[in-house]
């Protein structure tokens, strides 16, 4: 009789354990997801460069349309930035855009991010060139102690945007990943062959808004170690308090 008791009770435990096991893997995939949504609700910034001044070298901008701005475009071109377009017919591009000159020695643009940024960030662009580029520009994207955090090249070529006729100019559209490393500023660095000299970016998007919530992710091992934690404990000897029948 006690032998069938003790059977029975370990039976109970076993099933309790499942029961235990099966509740941490439900609240540890909750508790992922509610980490991970912020996160994947971000990416909201985007500057068109509509408000931008022609002959300007330095122009300021709201990403995320909350009156604040967020980030900062500089160039060491003395005629400063233009918004003449490439014209209707592109496919990255949409006009008013920012044109600039290429600056030779030194980068052609940079962005400075006023409340840090996170991966990925995004950007269409044209090239001033007859010819496509297998490496049309690069872009870089360093933190606030100046280390690199991500390097990425992309090449022009000609695009159909109406589907039949190719586009006026060369162009692309770059991104760049650098995951939840926050990033301080970018340099964009256009290829110095260019015959025309001139490049044009629009639609800079990504998470740099000061309205954003940008949390880290949390890593995998410490949602399993929580688990882990509360299943030990369903676990425990003496955890469930039951009565021996008599």
């Amino acid at each position: 009789m006690d032998i069938s008791w003790r059977a029975a009770e370990r039976r109970s435990n076993r099933h309790a354990c499942l029961r235990g096991a099966l509740f941490c893997l439900w609240a540890a995939t909750a508790a992922m997801l509610s980490w991970l949504a912020p996160w994947q609700a971000a990416q909201a910034a985007t500057v068109t460069f509509d408000a931008l001044t022609p002959g300007s070298s330095s122009f300021a901008a709201d990403g995320d349309g909350d009156l604040i701005n967020d980030v900062v475009f500089t160039t060491l071109d003395p005629a400063g930035f233009n918004v003449m377009g490439p014209g209707p017919n592109q496919s990255f591009v949409s006009e008013p855009a920012l044109e600039g000159g290429r600056v030779l020695g030194q980068p052609d643009l940079r962005v400075d991010f006023l409340f840090g940024a996170f991966g990925p960030l995004s950007f269409g662009f044209v090239v001033g060139d007859s010819v496509a580029s297998l490496v049309a520009i690069s872009f870089s994207v360093f933190d606030t102690a100046g280390n690199l955090l991500v390097l990425v090249t992309e090449a022009s070529q000609f695009t159909t945007p109406d589907g039949i006729n190719p586009s006026s100019f060369p162009e692309g559209q770059l991104v760049a990943d650098f995951g939840s490393s926050g990033a301080a500023y970018a340099l964009f660095e256009f290829d110095d062959s260019l015959s025309g000299g001139r490049y044009i970016i629009d639609n800079f998007a990504g998470t740099f808004g000061s309205t954003e919530d940008t949390p880290g992710i949390p890593e995998p091992s410490s949602v399993a170690m929580l688990a882990a934690g509360v299943l030990a404990l369903l676990c425990a000897p003496g955890y469930r308090n039951r009565r021996r029948p008599a």
